[in-house]
């Protein structure tokens, strides 16, 4: 596949391979958004049910507690919504030089590419269920708290390919070669998003008041090396400290001032 052009200079159309693989990109995404909005559904239809005890599954007569269950549910929705924005996100630019008309028929996309608009659809089902979740956890602000931010976790995997990229390419957000402090503080900053990714996700079971023991644990752990993350960070944002980073990266080939960056 051909990469749009990124000088606006000329209008390029995409081959009917292109196209064919674009479908399949949102394709795939509709449907992850799709099952989202099921799960939500029943998510809320879990809030009316006649047993406050738990919800029967047709394995082995297995009941599971309606708390688990909920968020069970948002864990799915949760990981839906992700796949969902990672392969929007993929088929993003190419929708843009994309001529066919009218638009590929997933309501989210509207009548014209929105990045912002269509994020906020994406996001919908996702933030639905940790409202229903937490309904489950009420005066238990821990575990609302727990549930409402883990939300937050769906925007992560766009902030870490970001950073890859940088990372690959050894440029800076402006597009000019990155010294050595600036190529290893985004190495820090993808280091730190997978922590941030990682304690989210566990958080939505920590939410669970019986599993909450085990996994608190583990999940203040993950903000510990978060926080440690955060002290190397500013040590390593002082100039005389980046300055002697920048020098000892020549010799690996990086130069030792920025373009963009004093």
């Amino acid at each position: 596949m051909q990469k749009p052009n990124e000088t606006g200079n000329e209008q390029i159309d995409l081959s009917e391979q292109e196209q064919e693989r674009l479908d399949q990109l949102l394709t795939s995404a509709r449907n992850f958004h799709y099952i989202s909005f099921i799960l939500t559904g029943l998510s809320l239809a879990m809030l009316s049910t006649d047993n406050p005890k738990g919800v029967k599954l047709p394995i082995a007569e297995f009941e599971l507690p309606l708390i688990q269950a909920s968020v069970a549910i948002y864990f799915i929705a949760l990981i839906m919504a992700m796949l969902t924005e990672i392969l929007f996100s993929m088929s993003y630019a190419w929708m843009e030089i994309d001529k066919r008309r009218p638009p590929f028929a997933w309501f989210a996309l509207g009548h014209d590419i929105n990045y912002k608009r269509t994020t906020a659809w994406i996001i919908l089902p996702a933030v639905l269920c940790a409202i229903f979740s937490s309904f489950y956890l009420i005066g238990d602000y821990v575990g609302i708290g727990l549930i409402i931010s883990s939300v937050g976790v769906i925007f992560l995997p766009r902030t870490i390919r970001n950073f890859r990229r940088l990372i690959n390419s050894k440029n800076d957000h402006r597009g000019g070669p990155a010294t050595f402090s600036i190529y290893l503080l985004y190495w820090y900053r993808l280091l730190r998003q997978s922590i941030v990714t990682i304690a989210f996700l566990i958080a939505v079971f920590a939410a669970i008041p019986k599993w909450r023991n085990g996994l608190l644990p583990i999940f203040l752990f993950m903000f510990s090396l978060f926080g440690i993350s955060v002290f190397i960070r500013i040590i390593g944002g002082m100039p005389f400290v980046y300055r002697w980073i920048d020098r000892m990266g020549k010799r690996y080939g990086f130069p030792t001032k920025s373009q963009h960056y004093k």
